[in-house]
């Protein structure tokens, strides 16, 4: 990771005080979504889980196969393990709870994610890395992880997929940081079945290190080879669940269809902004190859950041091409959010590299505006329709869900 470079960097407690803004903003963002949207009743996979894990548990027969034992296509023993942990402490099953605690883990990610842009970036302009991501968190797109109580899965994901990338792909083999990122490859393997990919995407980056320098350094070869080890165990523990074939592309077509959709976001019904969207991190590859580059690790982290959230859209366009109206469904949209804040903060990086000629004075600050603009403008977007398709209309269902229950706890009917 990068050092401080100048005079100018942030100090650590002014770059504190900004994150503690950024944890608050998305923090209180999700819990109004909760307290507007959410429902004390349990709301679809949650179900399930009562059935197989919390039934078991109460009845006091659950055993441990039961935490890494399948729930759909995943095995969620963080989730599992977080839900009781949360029911012990509070005494009973209360998904607004879960919800909460759900929120805390996805602020302090955000905040996770902030420290490593600003760590890459040179330690400076924290307040502007900050302003940047927190509409990312902050609006309701992804709101489908925040009223299901179950879905922390997700935050666990992102939560250790980061860490592998930092850890892994960017420190020397048996060093403590390497060790770190290791157990969260690892770990990340039992959040959800894409947790296999972060260790994928350090060994496309390891690629493209080698292909930069020609030549492929010992430790990068022994980084590359515990990859595909871990990789090969989370293809090992994947499971195949037949009713969900419908689901997936069965053409090539479909299959492409999908992932542009996917790398369009959030323009989810204009498919062709997948060509404009990785442009700036396109431009910032080219710019890699060059000699002498003097930013290799803060380009290779952005690199990194964009072919995890490209795998994952990848994954999801082969695995749902099928699932719904052709919109990703909203659950999703927080792994595909990252793919454009790497590109977005590529434009950043590419400002700083671009210098020289009349046309660069004014253009070099402006594109970054224009492109950062467009992409605020297709958050805004794709949130109303998220809150109109999906956070209303469930509200509605679940109003209806706890007249029944209340009126039956009433009534015994």
């Amino acid at each position: 990771m990068t050092q401080p470079a100048n005079s100018k960097t942030d100090s650590s407690k002014h770059f504190a005080a900004w994150l503690a803004a950024l944890f608050l903003i998305v923090l209180g963002a999700k819990l109004w979504v909760v307290q507007l949207y959410g429902s004390p009743l349990p709301l679809w996979d949650q179900w399930f889980e009562a059935d197989v894990f919390f039934k078991p548990w109460v009845e006091g027969h659950l055993t441990g196969a039961v935490l890494f034992a399948p729930n759909n296509e995943h095995r969620i023993f963080f989730t599992h393990l977080l839900d009781m942990g949360v029911i012990s402490l509070n005494g009973r099953w209360e998904p607004m709870l879960q919800m909460t605690v759900n929120a805390f883990i996805h602020a302090a990610f955000v905040c996770a994610l902030a420290f490593c842009l600003w760590d890459f970036l040179g330690r400076k302009n924290g307040w502007l890395i900050c302003a940047m991501l927190a509409p990312f968190f902050a609006l309701p797109y992804g709101a489908e992880n925040t009223i299901w109580a179950i879905n922390s899965q997700q935050y666990f994901m992102s939560l250790f997929a980061l860490a592998t990338l930092v850890g892994l792909g960017f420190n020397p083999p048996c060093s403590r940081r390497w060790w770190l990122g290791l157990a969260a490859a690892v770990m990340g393997l039992f959040t959800m079945a894409s947790g296999l990919l972060a260790p994928m995407a350090v060994g496309g980056l390891l690629v493209l290190r080698a292909i930069k320098s020609r030549r492929i350094e010992k430790q990068n070869l022994i980084t590359l080879a515990i990859c595909l080890v871990v990789v090969g165990l989370g293809a090992a523990a994947k499971v195949t669940m037949p009713e969900d074939a419908p689901l997936k592309a069965h053409t090539l077509m479909e299959f492409i269809s999908a992932f542009a959709r996917n790398l369009a976001w959030p323009f989810v019904s204009t498919p062709a902004m997948a060509l404009l969207i990785p442009l700036p991190l396109a431009g910032l590859l080219a710019w890699y190859f060059r000699p002498n580059f003097q930013r290799s690790h803060t380009a290779e982290f952005l690199f990194a950041l964009a072919l995890w959230s490209a795998l994952q859209s990848a994954a999801i366009a082969y695995g749902r091409a099928n699932y719904g109206e052709g919109v990703p469904a909203s659950r999703y949209m927080d792994v595909l959010n990252i793919f454009v804040i790497a590109s977005l903060f590529a434009t950043g990086l590419l400002r700083q590299l671009w210098t020289g000629g009349t046309f660069s004075k004014w253009a070099a600050p402006l594109l970054p505006l224009v492109f950062a603009g467009v992409i605020f403008f297709g958050l805004v977007q794709v949130s109303q329709l998220v809150v109109q398709g999906l956070l209303v209309p469930t509200r509605m269902m679940n109003l209806v869900a706890e007249e029944r229950v209340e009126t039956f706890m009433a009534t015994g009917d």
